[in-house]
């Protein structure tokens, strides 16, 4: 009997700490801002240097006007929230018009960071940069340059680079003359639910590791979504394990208007999904809808200088495109003509498909096209590279640029295989 009792209370003991709450998170002191606050801009600046860990940064209704960037660095658990995007406006047109550069937030060093309801819009260079930092988490924002769509607009609207555990949801963005939502040299990052329009690119996702882009809606802009890498980035040379999937990508052929000598201004009007070298991409439960050049496309980095200069590439980057796999999209017949406003870029690719007018394939528009430079390296079958399954009635071709299009082809039977689907990406930041 000693020994039952004994046994009985080592599982009470168990089933007391097993009930045992969680203790709630802390939560710091509050700074409370109205649009009539004394001497706005020094009084948010000075909270945002003097808050401590845990802190909030709230922001009630109305319009806030600023001149110059906020800045928020070395930080861990601060908030900085609004009352809705419909009711709480940080307006940083002041900042003037023309190339300051200025950013409207400009955030590093920081952990478990939370930016969530409001609306900030018109700095002159990037409305949201954050750098550096762990547990990045941008919800139920608006983002957005307010006049036309053009190369005066900031690069980016949400920024964040360098970073990890990032998490972009339910933001709406517009106007940015790069990108809309552009994560760079990143690990661990979601992107979902978001709207995104009148960008150069909507979304871009550039050499990062382990990303999920879902739910989205790109409408309106140059290139719906982007998945490229680039050579000679510091923090990330190659990037991987890419899922874009369930996104509703439809009637991006906007005029291209980045400024001269952006990447992103190679991108024709008409691109949907636009993958550049990186590796390990699964697309997948997307629906694309009159993307009217290339809906989805995907290249090796070495396709940029085809009838050009050789690019020296470091040693160190991988310039092609590997391991993809494309099923169970949907593609529906394009109905739109050509932007007459096209890129270099995209006037070769039309180009190329005037040279084969005796192919069926083009009366119509393609709906994935592969630029068919592989790894020279890869001594096996091309379905190391691409693998394209389930996708109804898709419109395949395969460029052969390296042949100067010439050998052009819609064959996709030697990519009539499966990959293993890649991981869920997790992330460990504030939702």
């Amino acid at each position: 009997m000693k020994r039952l009792s004994a046994s009985l209370f080592f599982v009470a003991l168990v089933v007391l700490a097993s009930c045992k709450k969680e203790e709630p998170a802390p939560v710091g002191e509050t700074f409370t801002f109205t649009p009539d606050t004394p001497d706005l801009q020094a009084a948010v600046q000075e909270a945002l240097i003097n808050m401590n860990d845990n802190d909030i940064i709230h922001f009630s209704e109305g319009t806030f006007t600023f001149s110059t960037t906020l800045s928020l660095d070395s930080k861990n658990n601060v908030t900085i929230e609004g009352e809705g995007r419909d009711k709480t406006i940080l307006d940083f047109s002041g900042q003037g018009n023309g190339g300051t550069g200025a950013q409207g937030m400009q955030i590093t060093n920081v952990t478990q960071l939370l930016l969530k309801d409001f609306t900030i819009q018109d700095a002159d260079g990037d409305n949201i940069k954050v750098k550096d930092s762990d547990g990045v988490s941008m919800i139920n924002l608006a983002v957005v340059y307010t006049g036309p769509a053009g190369p005066d607009n900031g690069a980016y609207a949400l920024y964040p680079v360098t970073s990890k555990n990032v998490y972009i949801h339910n933001c709406y963005v517009r106007g940015a003359s790069d990108a809309g939502i552009y994560v760079g040299q990143s690990q661990q990052v979601i992107v979902s639910g978001n709207e995104v329009t009148e960008c150069v690119a909507g979304i871009e996702i550039e050499n990062c590791v382990s990303s999920d882009v879902f739910d989205n809606k790109v409408y309106n802009n140059t290139g719906g979504i982007l998945v490229f890498d680039l050579p000679g980035l510091p923090v990330i040379e190659n990037g991987m394990l890419t899922r874009v999937f369930n996104n509703t990508i439809t009637d991006n052929n906007h005029d291209n208007f980045a400024p001269e000598g952006n990447m992103v201004g190679i991108v024709p009007p008409g691109s949907g999904l636009m993958l550049l070298a990186s590796r390990e991409i699964e697309v997948f439960g997307n629906t694309f809808t009159d993307n009217n050049l290339m809906p989805m496309s995907m290249f090796s980095y070495t396709i940029i200088s085809l009838g050009g200069d050789p690019i020296d590439l470091p040693a160190t980057y991988d310039p092609n495109l590997q391991k993809v796999y494309v099923h169970d999209n949907t593609f529906t017949p394009v109905s739109k003509p050509f932007n007459p406003n096209q890129t270099d870029f995209g006037l070769a690719l039309q180009q190329a498909y005037s040279m084969h007018p005796d192919l069926d394939l083009f009366n119509d528009m393609p709906d994935v096209i592969w630029g068919g430079i592989t790894d020279p390296n890869n001594t096996g079958s091309l379905t190391h590279d691409i693998c394209i399954k389930n996708n109804g009635d898709m419109r395949f071709v395969n460029l052969k640029a390296a042949t100067a299009f010439q050998l052009l082809n819609d064959d996709v039977t030697p990519h009539d295989c499966t990959r293993e689907p890649l991981p869920a990406v997790t992330v460990n930041a504030r939702q």
